[in-house]
């Protein structure tokens, strides 16, 4: 409802004003108030309370937990912020994967992170290696017998017994063995084997590749393979077998 008052004229203004130029003083500081107090009543301001002496005015509501206020105080700034949802800080590392939690407009409210291992990640259709899986794949056929608990195969034709170990690595190692024929299955996509010494040692060793990525073997004690520190290969399923001449290693 328009609560302003109609001006007064100039009869009733001469009332109690008796001179001409109070008259018209009066009807210019009328005018001039009239006009002030329109742009209060009809103004559209946004204000923090509702105040009657304002029309058309807008209050500012802050919705809980979605925006922050902060009232500086008279001719000082009100601050508008987003509310805090989440916890700051840093969460997960390069051996982990995380798994992000957001409100329905977006907002991140949580962050889990979890290990890389097989406990976290499916396997789908491409299975994790295992010693168990990779020697239930073998059978024993004519004249072998094999152990499926140890890897060890063993030829029981004629001519005597033949065995050797089979093993598996992911990751890299310093190999020990002195003796045997030794088969490593190297499941690693980045393996570094180092080997023993070559003195003394009566060891046959093959180092076979089994997924897509790198194979190293390493000499140690400055020994050579090969006349070269290192051998290595980048082709999947392929096989490096080494023997000693009681001195250096040498591929087969």
């Amino acid at each position: 409802m328009d609560q302003r008052s109609a001006p007064l004229t100039r009869a009733q203004i001469a009332e109690f004003i008796p001179s001409q130029r109070g008259i018209l003083t009066f009807e210019a500081l009328q005018s001039d108030t009239s006009s002030v107090f329109s742009a209060l009543s009809d103004g559209q301001f946004l204000t923090l309370a509702a105040d009657p002496s304002l029309g058309s005015e807008r209050v500012l509501s802050l919705a809980p937990g979605e925006l922050t206020g902060t009232d500086g105080g008279a001719n000082a700034a009100y601050t508008l912020g987003l509310a805090s949802v989440g916890t700051a800080g840093t969460t997960g590392a390069n051996s982990k994967t995380i798994a992000v939690t957001t409100d329905a407009k977006g907002r991140v409210t949580a962050v889990t992170a979890y290990d890389l291992n097989t406990s976290n990640i499916t396997e789908g259709s491409n299975l994790y290696y295992t010693d168990a899986r990779a020697r239930a794949a073998i059978s024993a056929g004519a004249g072998i017998s094999y152990n499926s608990t140890t890897g060890v195969i063993t030829n029981t034709g004629g001519g005597g017994s033949y065995s050797y170990t089979v093993t598996s690595r992911a990751l890299s190692y310093t190999e020990t063995a002195t003796s045997g024929d030794q088969v490593v299955l190297v499941t690693g996509a980045a393996v570094t084997v180092t080997l023993p010494t070559a003195v003394g040692n009566g060891a046959r060793f093959t180092f076979k590749l089994t997924v897509a990525g790198t194979m190293t073997l390493s000499a140690s004690g400055g020994q050579t393979i090969d006349g070269s520190g290192t051998a290595s290969t980048s082709t999947q399923y392929t096989a490096i077998t080494i023997v000693s001449d009681n001195a250096n290693w040498f591929i087969v």
